[in-house]
């Protein structure tokens, strides 16, 4: 019988968090408590999450930060947890944000026996409760994501180059090799993106498969959120907006903040030694760019904004109203 220790990172999101364990929790039940371990790391949550745990939920193992471990912090807090003191087989990455499928822990289960040689790390499907088809989070081959879940039609199990942390299965073999995450280096954003292509490099295989799915409610303000920098600031007209923008250059939560553009998506990826003056140079770079880009041909826009999202296979609904925020108020034509 294999081990497994599911762990959820937590910071000031009480409901959330009570509804995904109360999902586990109903699961879960006359599975030998040897077998599945939920681990809860709550990164000095202030909303009454730690006690809404300790009242509702005492079977679960709880590990408290200050707030400062943020995401990368806590999952490795968590798995230095799961190995050391629990000898784990398996261990589960899990956002708190999610609705499992009714069958998500059996199949986890099956999963783990399937791949019982711990040759591979194994991610799930996040689809959007209202575009069911539309997979919000999945894998990356050939740097393209996979957005359609009709891909699984013909396979359950797709390889992939890359997956991201919201549902991730990790064997303790790829941690004995590989370590643990590089929160110091990537606190937030691109910390299980690293992960990931360390493991790797390692000459572990990825994959993704159909039997762990969950929901989420994935909306419009969530999306363009994720989506480039100089695309978020093109669709804002709000001076206001396109000014929390700038800040999230240098703010640790953003996705397109300095820290992971440099030590994740830059020729500095493989170093841990880069010159601040590096850091001012990207800031500068990125501030130059966005500051030029209104001067752009909005065709030219257009057609970059109208590739990228058809790249990321989105509900034609959704790209009808992404567009409409700049570029027209009418019916656009987006089968060009």
């Amino acid at each position: 019988m294999v081990s497994i220790s599911i762990i959820i990172p937590v910071h000031n999101r009480k409901s959330l968090t009570q509804n995904i364990l109360a999902q586990l929790h109903k699961q879960t039940l006359g599975i030998d408590l040897a077998q599945i371990t939920i681990v809860v790391v709550d990164d000095g949550s202030t909303d009454g999450t730690l006690e809404m745990i300790r009242h509702e939920f005492p079977q679960v193992q709880l590990l408290i930060g200050d707030g400062s471990l943020w995401w990368g912090g806590a999952i490795t807090l968590g798995m230095q947890y799961s190995i050391n003191q629990l000898n784990t087989d398996y261990i589960v990455w899990l956002n708190d944000d999610l609705l499992l499928t009714d069958n998500f822990i059996k199949n986890l289960i099956i999963s783990c026996d399937i791949y019982s040689n711990q040759e591979t790390i194994i991610g799930g499907l996040v689809r959007n409760k209202n575009y069911p088809n539309w997979l919000v989070y999945s894998g990356h081959f050939n740097n393209f994501p996979i957005r359609d879940i009709n891909v699984f039609n013909q396979q359950e199990d797709i390889l992939v180059d890359f997956i991201f942390g919201n549902i991730a299965i990790i064997p303790k073999k790829v941690v004995n090799a590989i370590g643990f995450p590089d929160a110091a280096w990537l606190p937030q954003n691109g910390c299980d993106h690293e992960y990931m292509l360390r493991a790797r490099q390692a000459g572990f295989k990825i994959v993704v498969t159909s039997k762990l799915q969950a929901f989420n409610d994935f909306n419009l303000s969530d999306l363009i959120r994720y989506m480039p920098y100089w695309m978020q600031w093109y669709l804002q007209k709000d001076w206001s907006k396109r000014w929390q923008l700038l800040k999230g250059f240098t703010n640790i939560k953003t996705n397109h903040n300095i820290w992971v553009v440099l030590r994740m998506h830059s020729k500095f990826r493989h170093t841990r030694n880069i010159a601040t003056w590096h850091y001012i140079l990207a800031y500068l770079n990125r501030v130059l760019r966005l500051l030029i880009l209104d001067w752009l041909p909005q065709d030219y826009v257009y057609q970059r904004t109208l590739n990228y999202l058809k790249q990321e296979n989105l509900p034609q609904p959704i790209i009808q109203k992404i567009l409409e925020l700049r570029f027209s108020g009418g019916q656009l034509d987006i089968s060009k």
